[in-house]
């Protein structure tokens, strides 16, 4: 073969390659896009058939991505997911589950958000893009929000935005009725955006346009009146600011966090407004703590939950009563609003080992990190919060918390990459 030849078929293998460059990055691009729509989506009208047919495009697409780019990755929270399903499986098959049907039907959601979460992971793992990963969640996040604002604007500080029990998550547009994510969810990933935005801020340097974003996250949850996302806003962000600071600057930082703190909470006693929504719920959650006299209807309502969910498991403590049989055993048809108590109602001890066998491959691979990038740091410490708080939220089918999950996990891979490369 000629020198001539050669260089052609060089030039030729060089067009080629960045052909496939090209149709690899435009790919890319849609899988973000869908990525952040079918948040979105989910978040607006959720198990309607807009997310079905978004979730599915963003699943064919990424499938298609990972499998040009060999990069299907498991984490050790899927591992323990997929255990947890095949024991659920089991307990069906055994006529173990009192309400096989119904455990059916919650096992397809899991198994779905399962591989949602395979496919969120192994595609954030092979863009390696963790700002952009951030971004991407708070403007999903403010999209939802302002539609949310726009479509409740008659309403907002009346009630508690979205609230599930009264109904009012679900709302009429164009003569479709659709459902939101609820109240404590909306102000969940709320409180998250807050948090990435105040990391964007200090660790990135970024545009203070995330601080008027994060406005619009802070009023969305003080409309939602939950108290576990204010909870989660208010220990965030002060782990947060704790962690993107060193030495004294801890210490002012995590006391800017507490001042900022009590200026909430004076901000929801002092405004009539915000006291009906937030402001007395708050109270009696402080009464609660504190061992004073209660009066409060959901307080009440969750405690008598708890005491069901209970005496239920003393009944059958080793292999529970099925995925998802609480709602139809109870007295109200609802969940028992405790993740703890409604995995060990549904699966009995083995189940809860099961299930929460992830958050001890969390700490190993968290403690094995010598060197733990700041977002890495910041991630865990939200996850124990959110571990506290699933003491009063049934969490296990929420689609929210994959993305925190897949997050903390990519970065824990990172990070342990980083150091093997180093060596």
């Amino acid at each position: 073969m000629s020198l001539v030849d050669n260089e052609l078929k060089m030039n030729y293998t060089l067009v080629k390659n960045k052909e496939l460059d090209k149709k690899k990055i435009i790919l890319e691009h849609l899988c973000w896009f869908l990525m952040g729509a079918q948040i979105v989506v989910d978040n607006l009208a959720r198990n309607s058939v807009f997310y079905t047919i978004t979730a599915m495009l963003f699943m064919l697409l990424c499938i298609f991505y990972l499998f040009k780019c060999r990069g299907f990755k498991l984490n050790g929270f899927h591992i323990t997911s997929f255990t947890f399903i095949l024991y659920n499986i089991a307990l069906i098959t055994t006529g173990e589950a009192v309400a096989p049907g119904h455990s059916y039907g919650m096992l397809q959601t899991v198994s779905i958000n399962l591989l949602l979460s395979i496919i969120i992971y192994s595609f954030i793992v092979n863009t390696k893009n963790t700002e952009k990963l951030l971004k991407l969640y708070i403007f999903s996040s403010l999209i939802s929000n302002v539609v949310l604002l726009i479509v409740y604007k008659d309403s907002l500080f009346t009630g508690r935005l979205a609230f599930s029990w009264r109904e009012a998550s679900t709302y009429n547009i164009f003569g479709l009725n659709l459902t939101t994510v609820g109240s404590n969810a909306i102000a969940y990933y709320s409180s998250l955006s807050i948090i990435f935005s105040v990391y964007l801020i200090f660790k990135k340097n970024k545009g203070k346009i995330y601080y008027f974003y994060s406005l619009i996250f802070l009023v969305t949850i003080l409309a939602t009146g939950s108290r576990k996302g204010l909870v989660l806003l208010v220990l965030g962000l002060i782990m947060t600011l704790t962690v993107l600071n060193k030495g004294s600057k801890k210490v002012l930082y995590g006391s800017i966090g507490l001042i900022i703190s009590g200026i909430l909470y004076y901000l929801t006693q002092s405004i009539p407004l915000l006291y009906s929504v937030l402001g007395a719920r708050l109270n009696e959650f402080i009464n609660l703590i504190s061992n004073e006299n209660v009066n409060d209807a959901s307080i009440y309502t969750r405690l008598r939950l708890l005491d069901q969910a209970m005496d239920l498991f003393k009944e059958r403590p080793i292999y529970g009563y099925g995925l998802d049989a609480f709602r139809v055993i109870n007295l109200w048809g609802i969940v028992s609003d405790s993740n703890y108590m409604e995995i060990l109602v549904s699966g009995g001890i083995i189940g809860f080992i099961i299930y929460y066998a992830y958050v001890l491959i969390v700490l190993f691979k968290y403690m094995s990190i010598r060197k733990k990038s700041t977002i890495c740091r910041m991630l865990f410490w939200i996850l124990l919060i959110t571990l506290i708080m699933e003491y009063g939220q049934v969490t296990y089918y929420w689609r929210s918390y994959l993305f925190l999950y897949s997050m903390l996990f990519y970065v824990m891979y990172t990070n342990r990459k980083l150091i093997r490369d180093d060596e």
